[in-house]
């Protein structure tokens, strides 16, 4: 499966200006402030979520759920750091969800039906894909990195 990989922040300036033109997706504001800060400094929700998740004791849920390891916590800040910044902001504390297997989902969803869901383990990670079309796709396991298929990464582009 073809990937893509994540450019450095003066090649993801000119991205970001020319899918901006392209697809008017982008918030240049938004852009820049990411370029030269943390993401999650942005988006403290979405860290504090997350750093919940830290203190979750086994059985949390009461029907035997594990514990939800600081790898596959440090594994989802590694999966948002190679997306983009821009998934990034539509990314909802809400749709950030710890399985009682011990991995988190992330999920976007567009008006249109377009739905992505990301679950992301202390190894690897899969995907799930819904286009409007009712168009499904579901990824194999793919290991933890900053680089993202390129299938997902256009997905991304249509949230």
């Amino acid at each position: 499966m073809p990937v893509a990989t994540i450019p450095p922040p003066v090649v993801m300036e000119v991205l970001y200006s020319t899918l901006e033109r392209r697809s008017g997706k982008l918030n240049s504001a938004f852009q820049f402030a990411s370029l030269s800060q943390d993401l999650y400094e942005l988006y403290p929700a979405i860290k504090n979520t997350l750093e919940e998740f830290r203190n979750l004791k086994e059985n949390w849920d009461g029907y035997g759920a594990v514990v939800i390891e600081g790898e596959t916590i440090e594994n989802v800040y590694t999966f948002l750091h190679g997306a983009f910044p821009f998934i990034l902001s539509k990314l909802k504390e809400n749709e950030i969800e710890p399985t009682p297997l011990g991995t988190i989902i992330l999920g976007w969803a567009n008006k249109s039906g377009m739905k992505i869901s990301v679950e992301i383990g202390s190894s690897a990670y899969n995907y799930f894909i819904r286009r409007p079309e009712a168009t499904i796709y579901s990824s194999p396991e793919i290991k933890i990195s900053s680089i993202l298929p390129e299938d997902l990464t256009t997905a991304f582009l249509s949230i």
